[in-house]
């Protein structure tokens, strides 16, 4: 963060670090007119799937609804703005795919397993339909954006 959002000076006094990102969210919450930051599937609604069985969570899974709009309510997310935008956005994932919300991060998964390896399996699920479904529903960013068209009537 010093890097990204201080242009490497010191941050201030009443600035904290926290060991987690479940502790900035709690203190976020407990504590009004602080500010946290944290990966978007932290603040994402649909994350209430890891209070839910197995049987539950594959249910979800299930449907067709893959869309993430909304956030949790337990805390206000901010928009953000680049330094020569006039505006500022929320970090769905339509803003974080075309680069308009600034704060994001790339993730790579490399493996160097041969095929028909565990390693290898795991690689070749989370880069497939279903494993990219299950990170989309957490509110990143896939690595492959499945389109989908929605007509409204």
């Amino acid at each position: 963060m010093r890097d990204s959002i201080m242009k490497g000076e010191p941050f201030g006094q009443n600035v904290f670090a926290q060991q987690s990102s479940r502790e900035v969210f709690d203190q976020v919450q407990m504590r009004k007119g602080a500010i946290g930051i944290i990966g978007v599937s932290w603040i994402s609604a649909d994350m209430r799937t890891r209070d839910m069985s197995r049987d539950e969570r594959i249910k979800s899974l299930q449907e067709q609804d893959t869309t993430v709009a909304d956030f949790d309510p337990a805390v206000k997310v901010l928009k953000v703005r680049r330094d020569d935008q006039l505006r500022a956005y929320k970090p769905y994932q339509a803003y974080i795919y075309d680069g308009t919300y600034p704060l994001f991060r790339s993730m790579y998964m490399i493996t160097t397993g041969v095929n028909g390896s565990l390693s290898h399996g795991f690689y070749s699920f989370v880069t497939g339909t279903i494993g990219q479904k299950i990170i989309q529903r957490t509110g990143i960013l896939p690595a492959r954006v499945q389109p989908r068209m929605v007509y409204l009537e």
